[in-house]
């Protein structure tokens, strides 16, 4: 759709961090293969987009003759792997009244498309896979959290939960796998 792109773009180009943070959370999300669980490009560059327009980011000191620009990967991270269901119901364009949660029994997470308020880009995600991209993204926050590189962050999937003491004991009784 020639209007669902030129919405995106405008976004994008709003602030100079979304191309970057947009391209950084596809590259994770392909390596970390969360994208065969029903979240697409269209549904991680929107979260990106909500993200940027919703928080009120410190905007880090940086020298404005480099190109580097710092990126929010952790707090960005960090606010999708805590959010509660009441914050995952994402729009770009939308006031959250228009993105009131779906009826039980229906996607456990909804993504408004900017164009279709009736479109759901994450129609697909099954409560399992919402289980584990929130995982996943604990996960890269601590690590991002813990001075570990980006390769590392998106390195090969591992079968381990995110349970470990040091992760209870920082974020309470948030266990994804079935336990608490």
């Amino acid at each position: 759709n020639v209007r669902r792109t030129a919405i995106i773009r405008e976004c994008l180009n709003r602030d100079k961090r979304a191309m970057p943070m947009v391209f950084a959370a596809r590259c994770w999300a392909k390596r970390r293969r969360l994208h065969i669980n029903g979240l697409n490009s269209f549904a991680l560059t929107i979260l990106v987009l909500h993200f940027l327009q919703t928080q009120a980011l410190q905007s880090e000191k940086h020298d404005k003759e480099s190109s580097i620009v710092p990126l929010p990967l952790a707090a960005f991270f960090e606010f999708y792997g805590r959010a509660t269901l009441q914050q995952l119901a994402h729009s770009v364009g939308l006031t959250q009244t228009d993105c009131e949660l779906p009826v039980p029994g229906a996607t456990p997470l909804r993504i408004v498309d900017p164009v279709d308020g009736d479109d759901n880009p994450a129609r697909s995600i099954t409560p399992s896979a919402l289980r584990r991209l929130r995982r996943e993204m604990l996960r890269a926050h601590l690590m991002l959290a813990g001075d570990r590189d980006f390769d590392a962050v998106c390195s090969a999937p591992s079968r381990k939960l995110l349970c470990d003491q040091a992760s209870l004991h920082r974020y309470g009784s948030i266990c994804f796998g079935g336990h608490s």
